[in-house]
């Protein structure tokens, strides 16, 4: 393996341990064979990630290749007959998300941010504020993350999914579960805009709903945002 394509495998290899902590997860990366769950024995993995009702074999390949199937296809096997186990594997030159550091805003910069999202409201832009307000949330999650101990894992500098946004959020203490719940289902409203859905209906109360989230986080973003 080169060194170019062994970091940019660890990179995702990274990112999904941090995606898995997010949701309450154990991750091992590069488990050794003594702490591999007994249905794996004599297979490796490039990581596990550890629940309470079971867990994640998670592999990460450059690109996809003939001579992996073999491998991948005996720990799709036996994890399929593992109740409560699940296997996910990312393929590193198709991930959707390369290194794409990201400067973090300030509370200056978010102000202003929302204060455009209310004018294009008030105007009657409903739509280009709902997406406008997600890129907000988005820089908001990457300030609590920073913040948090997903710090050292960079979660305040690179591109979040609006799942991972509702994660940190949620994880952070600050979406009660019946909002997250709802945050997810803004979620597919903002991919379905995002992605050139014109048939989605994107009203006022939906709108709303998202404003109230992030105008609930400003006296948070003071805290610890630059000014």
């Amino acid at each position: 393996m080169s060194g170019q394509a062994g970091t940019l495998e660890r990179r995702v290899l990274q990112r999904m341990k941090e995606r898995y902590e997010l949701r309450g997860y154990d991750v091992i990366v590069s488990p050794p064979p003594d702490l591999m769950p007994p249905f794996l024995s004599g297979l490796r993995a490039d990581a596990i990630a550890l629940g309470p009702d079971g867990g994640v074999v998670i592999e990460v390949r450059m690109k996809r290749r003939p001579e992996n199937d073999r491998h991948l296809s005996d720990l799709a096997a036996r994890v399929a007959a593992e109740p409560g186990w699940q296997l996910d594997v990312l393929y590193a030159n198709e991930a959707p998300e390369d290194e794409m550091p990201l400067a973090p805003a300030s509370a200056a910069q978010i102000a202003d941010q929302i204060a455009e999202v209310e004018r294009l409201r008030q105007d009657g832009h409903v739509r280009a504020a709902f997406i406008a307000g997600w890129s907000i949330l988005e820089s908001i999650a990457r300030l609590i993350g920073g913040a948090s101990r997903l710090g050292a894992a960079s979660a305040g500098t690179r591109v979040l999914s609006p799942w991972q946004i509702v994660e940190i959020l949620a994880m952070q203490g600050h979406l009660e579960p019946a909002m997250a719940d709802r945050m997810q289902a803004l979620a597919r409203l903002r991919n379905a805009a995002v992605h050139g859905d014109f048939a989605v209906v994107i009203d006022g109360t939906a709108l709303d709903e998202l404003l109230a989230v992030i105008r609930s986080l400003q006296p948070w973003i003071g805290t610890v945002a630059a000014p």
